[in-house]
């Protein structure tokens, strides 16, 4: 009986005006103070609903397909030392003092605008590649080496799309977009994370690991 009233209250609550009642209607509230009520309600009911949501992910995670034991995924020795390969290079920072390091950064640019002289390795001109400052060095605390590198191997042997990517060629351009070489860090840090390859030394059991294992590498 009390949650067929609380029920009927709530829907009556509902059809009331959002900042509460006008200039001129009727009612005991008005303005700021009736605005603020209701929308201490709609917090109120969106947490009691967050609530609700999070109970029943946390039943069905219990569940005995959730909670059953994954047996560990099997690599060939080949697989596993590529494994062990991919977790030296996720551990290379980028060193802006290394000339190799700077290299990598050199190249990069080429593939993005050929022709095109760099005047340094500080230099505004990086901003049109779509990293945050005049130093890129600045950008890869997440990324590391492999980063750079996964951008390197898309300019070389994906040209078309990386060049769509960086340029923005399709669709309705906005004028801020999302910033290419900061957003290829990101990726690559994502893809790590979601394959789980900084587990080191455990080698990675969850279902994206798995059909990562599944693919000829």
């Amino acid at each position: 009986m009390a949650s067929s009233l609380r029920h009927r209250s709530f829907k009556a609550e509902r059809q009331e005006p959002l900042l509460g009642v006008h200039d001129g209607d009727t009612g005991s509230t008005t303005g700021r103070d009736a605005g603020k009520d209701q929308f201490g309600k709609d917090v109120g009911c969106v947490s009691v609903v967050g609530a609700c949501l999070q109970f029943m992910v946390d039943m069905v995670r219990k569940l005995p397909f959730f909670t059953k034991p994954t047996p560990p995924v099997e690599l060939s020795d080949r697989q596993y030392k590529r494994l062990q390969d991919l977790w030296d290079r996720i551990r290379v920072p980028y060193d802006s003092s290394n000339e190799e390091h700077q290299e990598g950064l050199r190249r990069l640019w080429a593939l993005a605008f050929p022709g095109k002289i760099l005047p340094s390795m500080k230099t505004p001109l990086w901003k049109d590649m779509g990293w945050q400052g005049e130093d890129p060095a600045t950008d890869f605390r997440s990324g590391g080496l492999i980063s750079l590198q996964h951008l390197t191997f898309m300019g070389e042997k994906c040209p078309s799309t990386f060049k769509k990517l960086l340029h923005k060629h399709d669709g309705v351009r906005s004028e801020w977009e999302y910033p290419f070489a900061v957003a290829g860090l990101n990726v690559t840090f994502m893809l790590t994370e979601v394959l789980e390859l900084r587990k080191e030394p455990d080698v990675p059991n969850g279902a994206a690991f798995r059909g990562f294992a599944k693919m000829e590498w």
